[in-house]
């Protein structure tokens, strides 16, 4: 049979598959329909979206199509023809053919034209679209396999055990709720999950599949109705709703038993891999309230792509249209090329430069991070730009100019302390941790003070004495305070570890204490600056090395001085514990009222005795406004902003506009500007 001919799509048109009915054994035989999809226009054709990974293309099987017109239009070519798909969307359309009736698809291998590039790049521009109009997806992982069985029925009987699972903005950011038939096992401390080796070897071999860890996928679930869609391994099928809360149950409530795993390095990857899309599915994901490329591509950090363009492309689906549109896909140009016109793309809209706290000291330019690397991350329980807008100019190519100052140095290279890796034993981490305590701090370690600015580097300052938290009921989930992680500290210097766990007060417990750490954050390096601050910094930072806080940044930022007067180059993000809350700009001064940190809403809160909460900074109440600006504060949260009197539309600023840099260099503030090349 020839190969079959694609008609070019018109505008807001896909082709769908109308899989024809046979048996197992049958050639596979499908008709090509092209429907308007225009949710706009209230026009949706039903269909149902298949989310699979392509494997080896080596050994194609193939489909005959034949091509279904439009009543008026004229047959000038061949209508019929076979084309080439890969053994796993062979084996996915064998199993989801039905004996009888006709079924009405969409998967990308069929339905774009793949030798068409302009038609791929359209078609990824409408992902969004596909698989969130999609009556439902079907998530395939390929054909029946040995251990298929068990896993479904572990998995059902994981499902039994909850009756929901929530995000929370507590330490431990997910909650299980029991059913009233949960297996009284599952909640006694230091039991595991009372699972079989085969049971474990299943899961472990279920998270490893390829559909976990692909970029596009990823996408595809996000996207899907999240009651509606399935699982399929073979002929077994599970509601995906279900799945994901049991698998994510297993995978992070309990760790699994030593010696279960055979490779434990890849499980741990895999299981943080499928978390992470996990949690996206919980949050309610709502497209039209995502107007950040940062975000929804450090989300997609996790991921393998075998392009990575496709970090920004495969992102497209995830934010609101009308920022995805200020990237067109364009396959011409490099990955660099494109991250740096989302970087100016996020100046222009958003006043900050949070995506350079994704660098990771890559090539030229140092302030677009490398796709190909790992990005920089470094989420803090603060904001050291405090609410300035970015002062930032593209002065020539490759070269970013912004305000700033300079507020340390750094005169040695760091120690490094990574985060706790899953399933990393507490004691060795917690080795690990006294070893550079001992090294940065040697007999000073005696002195309150000295220990506590170890504890905030340690912590990254997610300490309960500087968060909201402070002023609430201490519970389950509560951060810890200085005087509580001196004393554990401790007796962790003293070669105190917890041997009976289970014969302590749980809070009390070493696991307790780690499990609040930061996790996720790339700036592992510890160090002593020239101003006697301990603080955490990029792994490859060096002696001679500046830290530097920006307009508009929410993180300090270590800075390599070039040769070039002005000159330097991003290293990466940085925790400073003194100028991590506008202190580079306003000072330290906060006139009686203490800073606690909110995660719930991401914000500094401002506590004095006898005074009700705020959340404008006590620094700036002497500083007046320039002409008609002034401050406001909204009724629900008295969350601030900024606006004109007179503007009748009242343009909001989110921005201080007294944090300036016209405005603070006219009060004496000694801001300059960097260079960044």
């Amino acid at each position: 049979m020839p190969r079959f001919q694609y008609l070019p799509l018109l505008p807001l048109e896909l082709r769908l598959l109308e899989l024809q009915p046979g048996f197992p054994d049958d050639p596979l035989v499908g008709v090509i329909l092209r429907q308007k999809l225009s949710p706009q226009d209230n026009e949706i054709p039903e269909f149902e979206a298949l989310s699979y990974c392509w494997g080896s293309q080596s050994q194609p099987d193939s489909i005959n199509l034949t091509l279904k017109r439009y009543p008026d239009e004229r047959s000038l070519r061949q209508d019929t023809g076979s084309i080439n798909v890969g053994q796993n969307l062979a084996a996915a359309l064998r199993a989801l053919r039905q004996p009888s009736e006709k079924r009405i698809l969409w998967c990308d291998s069929i339905c774009i034209n793949q030798e068409d590039i302009k038609e791929r790049s359209a078609q990824v521009q409408r992902m969004h679209d596909i698989y969130h109009q999609a009556r439902r997806v079907i998530v395939w992982w390929g054909p029946d396999t040995s251990w298929g069985p068990l896993l479904m029925e572990t998995l059902r009987w994981a499902g039994k055990q909850l009756k929901a699972v929530t995000l929370t903005f507590a330490v431990g950011n997910i909650a299980y709720t029991r059913s009233d038939t949960s297996d009284n096992r599952l909640w006694e401390d230091n039991t595991p999950l009372p699972l079989n080796l085969d049971q474990w070897r299943a899961v472990e071999q279920l998270v490893a599949l390829d559909w976990h860890k692909r970029l596009w996928t990823y996408q595809e679930i996000v996207l899907a109705n999240q009651q509606t869609s399935v699982v399929r391994l073979g002929i077994q099928e599970m509601p995906w709703a279900e799945f994901k809360d049991a698998l994510l149950f297993i995978l992070s409530f309990k760790p699994p038993p030593p010696g279960v795993i055979l490779d434990l390095a890849s499980y741990v990857f895999n299981t943080e891999a499928f978390s992470s899309r996990a949690f996206q599915c919980l949050c309610n994901f709502d497209r039209y309230t995502q107007d950040n490329w940062i975000h929804a591509i450090r989300m997609a950090t996790p991921y393998l792509c075998s392009d990575d363009r496709d970090r920004v492309y495969a992102s497209r689906g995830l934010i609101s249209p009308s920022v995805a549109d200020s990237i067109e896909p364009d396959y011409s140009k490099s990955a660099k090329e494109i991250f740096t016109a989302v970087c100016l793309d996020h100046i222009a809209r958003h006043k900050d430069l949070e995506f350079l706290n994704a660098c990771n000291a890559a090539t030229s330019p140092s302030w677009v991070a490398d796709l190909e690397r790992p990005l920089g991350q470094l989420c803090l329980d603060a904001n050291a730009g405090g609410k300035s807008a970015a002062s930032a100019t593209l002065i020539k190519p490759g070269v970013l100019e912004v305000a700033g100052v300079s507020c340390d140095r750094i005169c040695s290279n760091p120690l490094v302390l990574p985060g706790r890796k899953f399933l990393q034993p507490d004691a060795e981490f917690i080795q690990a941790t006294v070893n550079v305590f001992q090294s940065l701090g040697g007999n000073s370690l005696l002195h309150d003070d000295y220990l506590d600015k170890l504890i905030l580097m340690l912590t990254y300052g997610a300490v309960r004495d500087h968060s909201i938290e402070k002023l609430q009921p201490v519970s389950s989930s509560s951060l810890f305070s200085l005087e509580d992680w001196r004393k554990k500290i401790r007796e962790w210097l003293s070669g105190t570890f917890d041997e009976k766990p289970y014969m302590k007060n749980f809070r009390e417990t070493d696991n307790e204490f780690l499990r609040t750490l930061p996790v996720g954050n790339t700036a592992t390096g510890c160090l002593e600056t020239l101003g006697g601050s301990f603080i955490r910094v990029p792994p490859e930072s060096r002696s001679g090395d500046i830290v530097a806080v920006f307009l508009g940044s929410k993180t300090a930022m270590v800075l390599r001085p070039q040769t070039k007067p002005n000159s330097y180059l991003v290293i990466g993000p940085a925790y400073h514990p003194e100028f991590c809350e506008g202190q580079a700009f306003l000072g330290d001064d906060f006139h009686g009222w203490d800073r606690l940190w909110e995660r719930q809403w991401v914000i500094s809160t401002f506590h004095k005795e006898g005074q009700p909460l705020r959340r404008t900074d006590p620094r700036l109440d002497q500083v007046p406004y320039d002409g008609d600006i002034t401050g406001f504060i909204t009724t629900d949260h008295n969350f601030p902003f900024w606006g004109h009197l007179n503007d009748a539309h009242r343009e909001v600023l989110f921005q201080d506009p007294r944090m300036s840099e016209a405005s603070l260099v006219k009060r004496g503030v000694p801001v300059q500007r960097f260079q960044l090349v």
